[in-house]
């Protein structure tokens, strides 16, 4: 089966399943980013988003239930578009398939200070118990961080969509 490549607005928010409005302020305030050659182009011309930004859309409906401010949602944006650039897209097409069950993202990671970031993407057949130790370190580091971020994506509720 061929992925769509492209998405109009209206697609994606029935893919991420927020309200219109929310996704032409992302899109307006630049937290997803249209292809260039329809980003004001005018009349009669509809902004279209490549996969990359469907898929900063999908995670962002995630982070916007956290009533985040629109700059906050912005960095978030910039943030996973960043890391798209030189993620494994096999991994994360595998997730949309639902060959892998969860991505979690910890930003402001101690265990990483260097990245702003941190991924972490099952593999298939993982016991994600293996790693509840990790994770549990990440929990209280971030309950005691005021500039923490933990978020946890199961896949089958945002990046299915794209599938």
């Amino acid at each position: 089966m061929i992925k769509q490549e492209e998405f109009t607005l209206a697609e994606l928010t029935a893919l991420t399943g927020a309200k219109r409005r929310t996704v032409q302020l992302w899109a307006e305030a630049g937290a997803i980013k249209a292809r260039a050659e329809t980003e004001r182009a005018g009349t009669g011309v509809h902004r279209r988003f490549d996969r990359t930004e469907a898929v900063v859309a999908s995670m962002l409906a995630s982070l916007s239930y956290l009533k985040m401010s629109i700059g906050e949602l912005v960095q978030r944006g910039s943030d996973l578009r960043q890391w798209l650039e030189t993620a494994n897209w096999n991994e994360i097409e595998d997730c949309v398939d639902g060959k892998r069950d969860m991505i979690v993202f910890f930003w402001r990671c101690e265990e990483y200070p260097e990245h702003p970031m941190l991924v972490f993407i099952n593999k298939p057949g993982d016991d994600l118990g293996r790693h509840a130790a990790f994770f549990g370190q990440q929990v209280l580091r971030a309950a005691s961080d005021p500039q923490a971020l933990l978020v946890c994506i199961p896949i089958g509720s945002r990046l299915r969509a794209l599938a």
